[in-house]
This record gives structure tokens, sequence and C-alpha cells, in this order.
């Protein structure tokens, strides 16, 4: 309920995806948080990582690394970076 209340106060208009079973997580080899996956039409992942490249400044951000991806894939052109290093909180594993 609470994700939500989050999603209409900050108008998110893309789908999200609550994972409990961190099943999800698990099948993309998720380790961060955030941790971003782009997937083409065929379900192929071509772009993992970071948002951008700074994500605790998002007036300093130089590359916007997902947005970058996004509009290379609807381009047809290749998405180069196609793995960035992600920071943030590890994911902690339920059993």
């Amino acid at each position: 309920e609470s994700m939500k209340h989050f999603a209409a106060d900050t108008l998110l208009n893309f789908p999200y995806l609550r994972d409990p079973s961190q099943d999800v997580a698990r099948g993309f080899g998720a380790q961060y948080t955030p941790e971003v996956f782009l997937l083409n039409q065929a379900g192929i992942i071509c772009y993992q990582g970071a948002i951008d490249d700074n994500p605790r400044n998002p007036a300093a951000v130089k590359r916007h690394h997902l947005r970058e991806a996004i509009a290379a894939l609807l381009a047809g052109q290749a998405i180069a970076p196609s793995v960035t290093p992600t920071t943030g909180s590890a994911l902690r594993w339920r059993r």
C-alpha cells in the first residue's frame, strides 16, 4: 500500500514491481538498490547498472546512463556502456 502512495505522490509514469519473495531480483542477479535493468522487446537485458553517474547530487549529474540507454535502444543503436557500476546499498537477502 505504501508503494501505491509513493507512486502517486511522485507521479511515477512507468510500471514498478514489488518483489517480496526476491525471486525477480535473484533472477536478474541484482546486487544493489537502486539497480536498473533495461530489457529489449525480446526480454533480454541490454543495460544494467546505475540510473546516472551521481545519485547523491542530481545537479552534478554528467551522464544519464539509463536515459541514454533507452534512447539508444529506441533508435536501434548499440548501448555503450551496457553495464555501469551501481552505487547504493547492498541488497539484504531473505532466507
